[in-house]
């Protein structure tokens, strides 16, 4: 009887110790276009006196489900959308999209002044940017067995005037970027693309610096 009891204590402590709560992990968080390229926006900017006498104001990006949330979206069959589980973006896609278009935009010299989705101030142009797609890492499986994946993102320009609601211009920026098959892979290519999408729509905004849109 003693040993019979001994035994149940035994595995009384054994199985709480397997019941236990398991160590929590920590989440690795990710920064998303943290720093322009300047080389880019000189390129696409141009010579000082080709400025713009206007006040753009870049409104908010906005994004929908499900790339509105801060989650390091991933696909690994078709239809089928997930998200890791301890790698997230420091913050949403579209709120850091937000700063670096201001930042890319400000330095670019295209106007008279650039405010920001909440600075004071009258604009004489509204930027509107709303995410379609992505960032979003697809994985797929190449003919020599291996694993491989491309990094996604496509999201829509508009520009209105402020006055009168009149669209001056509309374009969709899309990109894909193979990217190495791990969720930094993934946060580098998006990051990459960011800053060649932004380049692009300032070579966009650029050309409709014309005529009555700058005077």
């Amino acid at each position: 009887m003693r040993r019979l009891i001994l035994c149940s204590i035994v595995l009384l402590f054994s199985g709480c110790s397997i019941l236990s709560k398991p160590e929590a992990h920590q989440i690795t968080r990710y920064q998303l276009g943290a720093a322009a390229s300047t080389s880019a926006t000189a390129v696409a900017a141009g010579p000082a006196s080709t400025a713009c006498n206007r006040v753009l104001r870049i409104q908010d990006v906005e994004a929908a489900p499900p790339y509105a949330g801060d989650g390091l979206m991933y696909s690994d069959s078709p239809h089928a959308i997930s998200s890791f589980a301890w790698h997230r973006w420091a913050t949403t896609p579209a709120t850091m999209l937000t700063a670096d278009l201001l930042a890319t935009v400000s330095n670019a010299n295209l106007y008279r002044s650039v405010l920001g989705p909440t600075d004071p101030g009258q604009a004489d142009l509204l930027l509107a940017v709303r995410m379609n797609e992505g960032p979003i890492q697809v994985f797929s499986t190449g003919s020599d067995g291996s694993k491989q994946s491309v990094e996604q993102l496509s999201y829509t320009a508009t520009l209105t005037n402020a006055g009168t609601g009149a669209v001056l211009g509309t374009r969709v920026f899309s990109g894909s970027r193979k990217a190495e098959p791990n969720p930094y892979g993934g946060v580098k290519a998006a990051d990459a693309m960011v800053r060649k999408l932004n380049a692009d729509m300032l070579s966009w905004l650029k050309s409709l610096n014309q005529g009555d849109n700058c005077r």
